[in-house]
C-alpha cells in the first residue's frame, strides 16, 4: 500500500526533478568541460583538484592544479584570488587533492598548502591574462614537507616554443563549474587543437598585450564546443604520452572565450616561456635559494587538518 509519506516523497522529488530540469534548460549549456570524456580511471595521477580550504564552501572544488615536483604543483595565480566572500586563506592556502579521479569520493593523497609563489609580473587589474602563473608548496617549513607519491608530469622545454606545430591535438582535463547543477562525477579529458596566437587575439582584443609575448597558448576550435570551464582554471593543457611518464605539460588554463559549452577558444599560461621562473620558482620553495623581485611569496604555519 502506497501510504501518504510516500506520496508527499514521490510528490517533492518531482517538483524538484522539474526545478532541476528548468535550471539545465535555462543555462543551456554543459557545466562540464566542453566537448569532453571521460578518461581512463586512475590515468592522470599528476592531476589536482585545488579545494577551499575555509569558510561556507570549505571542501568544494576551486580550480585544478599540476603536480610539477614531488612537493611543488603549477596553477594559475587567479585561482588565489579572494572569492564569494571566503576568507583570504581559502584560496591562497587551499588544499589539494592529487590524483583525483571524482569530484566527491574516490583515491587520492590530500595535501595542504604553506608555500605559494606568484608571479610578480601578474596584475588582476590591468591585464589579468598575463603572467597568470603560480607555484604552490605542499607542506614544508616548520610543517614538515610530505612529498606525494604520485608521478610528476614532465615540463616542456625552452625550445622549441611552442613545442608542437599549429594545429596539434592536445588535452585538457577537468571537471567544470562545480557551481552548476549538470557537472560530471569524473573529471573529463576534451581534446583541444592548438592555434595561431592571432585566432586568440580576435577573440580577447582587450589582452592584445598577452598576444605580442608568447607567453599564453590559444587553443580550441573556433565556433565549437571543446573548451575549459572557470573552474577547469589552472589545470593542464598537454601532450598525452602512451605512458604517464611521457606526457608533458604545455599550458595552464586561464581563461575562456564565451562560457562553458558555448564555444570559442581557451586561453592558457604557455609553461615554456616560463621554464626559467618555474625552475627558480622551486628551488625557493624548497629552501635552496631565496626568492627575489620576480616572485611574491606567501607562507602560510597554521593549516587547519583537511578533510
Amino acid at each position: 500500500m502506497i501510504t501518504a509519506a510516500r506520496l508527499l516523497l514521490a510528490a517533492l522529488l518531482a517538483v524538484a526533478a522539474a526545478a532541476s530540469r528548468d535550471l539545465l534548460d535555462e543555462d543551456g549549456v554543459s557545466a562540464a568541460i566542453s566537448g569532453g570524456f571521460t578518461p581512463e580511471q586512475n590515468r592522470y595521477r599528476w592531476m589536482t583538484s585545488l579545494r577551499y580550504s575555509t569558510g561556507p564552501y570549505k571542501g568544494e572544488p576551486l580550480c585544478g592544479a599540476v603536480l610539477i615536483a614531488p612537493t611543488v604543483m603549477l596553477t594559475a595565480a587567479s585561482c588565489t584570488l579572494p572569492q564569494w566572500g571566503m576568507p583570504r586563506a581559502a584560496t591562497l592556502f587551499p588544499w589539494a587533492r592529487i590524483g583525483v579521479n571524482t569530484r566527491r569520493g574516490g583515491e587520492y593523497e590530500i595535501r595542504f598548502i604553506t608555500g605559494v609563489l606568484l608571479h610578480a609580473g601578474w596584475n588582476r587589474t590591468t591585464n589579468p591574462a598575463l603572467n597568470d602563473i603560480a607555484l604552490l608548496r605542499l607542506g614544508g617549513g616548520k610543517i614538515p614537507s610530505v612529498p606525494s607519491l604520485m608521478t610528476p608530469i614532465r615540463l616542456p622545454p625552452k625550445k622549441p616554443n611552442p613545442l608542437v606545430p599549429l594545429g596539434t591535438q592536445l588535452s585538457a582535463l577537468g571537471f567544470g563549474d562545480w557551481g552548476k547543477p549538470n557537472v560530471p562525477i569524473f573529471i573529463q579529458q576534451a581534446k583541444l587543437a592548438l592555434q595561431p596566437q592571432s585566432a586568440c587575439r580576435k577573440e580577447w582584443p582587450q589582452f592584445g598585450k598577452v598576444w605580442t609575448t608568447n607567453k599564453s597558448l590559444c587553443a580550441g576550435t573556433k565556433g565549437q564546443a571543446p573548451g575549459i570551464c572557470s573552474g577547469d582554471y589552472g589545470g593542464p593543457l598537454f601532450r598525452a604520452g602512451r605512458t604517464v611518464a611521457q606526457d608533458m605539460l604545455l599550458g595552464i588554463g586561464a581563461f575562456n572565450g564565451r562560457g562553458c559549452g558555448k564555444g570559442g577558444l581557451s586561453g592558457f599560461t604557455n609553461v615554456a616561456q616560463y621554464r626559467g621562473w618555474i625552475d627558480f620558482g622551486v628551488k625557493i620553495l624548497e629552501n635552496e635559494v631565496p626568492a627575489n623581485a620576480l616572485y611574491k611569496a606567501y607562507y602560510n604555519q597554521n593549516v587547519p587538518t583537511p578533510l
